[in-house]
């Protein structure tokens, strides 16, 4: 493993790092969506005319027309509304995007981001890459002790990197043919595959 993959991963493992880190970017979030409903309620609330018991909130059928038929999101409705109110300008549009791209990042990348040089990618594949071989190997073998040599399997993997508490918990989930094939003459039926159990 190169120096730069280590001080990341040891970076990513230890608890005195990642929870400021993990901390800050719960907030960030949460502060992104705080102000997505806050764009969408301010101008609803504006266009609020009473409140019915059985209803609830009586809205102007011109928060429709007006702001929610600009865009199928009411978040950028409303911002459009506001452009053309001039409460907001292409600045404060430009501002907004920018600060909803590093909430996605945040939120879809967060386990690159809770290292300050990212998640080892190339790392996390050779481990997988190493496991499967490490699989489907064993597989082989257990086939060649049976005579049949240059038989092959296959496998799927999935990375999960949370457990089922949301803790960070790097794992693999592996779904491997049981037994292997290979080509055989002799088993009409097998269609020129021949299993074989492990």
């Amino acid at each position: 493993m190169d120096s730069k993959g280590k001080q990341s991963w040891e970076e990513f493992l230890n608890p005195e790092l990642t929870r400021p880190r993990l901390i800050a970017a719960s907030i960030y979030i949460a502060g992104f969506e705080s102000l997505k409903d806050s764009i969408v309620d301010r101008i609803r609330t504006f266009f609020w005319t009473g409140f019915d018991r059985e209803t609830g909130d009586k809205i102007d059928p011109k928060y429709t027309s007006d702001v929610l038929a600009r865009n199928k999101s009411p978040v950028y409705a409303s911002l459009d509304w506001l452009k053309e109110q001039s409460a907001i300008d292409d600045a404060d549009l430009v501002t907004f995007e920018r600060v909803k791209r590093c909430r996605n990042t945040l939120a879809h990348k967060l386990l690159s981001v809770l290292s300050s040089r990212g998640l080892h990618a190339k790392l996390c594949s050779a481990v997988r890459r190493i496991l499967v071989r490490v699989i489907l190997g064993w597989l082989a073998e257990r086939a060649a002790a049976r005579g049949i040599e240059g038989s092959r399997s296959g496998a799927v993997v999935l990375a999960q990197r949370f457990g089922g508490a949301l803790n960070l918990n790097l794992h693999f989930h592996v779904l491997v043919i049981d037994g292997t094939y290979s080509a055989s003459t002799t088993n009409p039926l097998a269609v020129g595959v021949k299993i074989v159990v492990a």
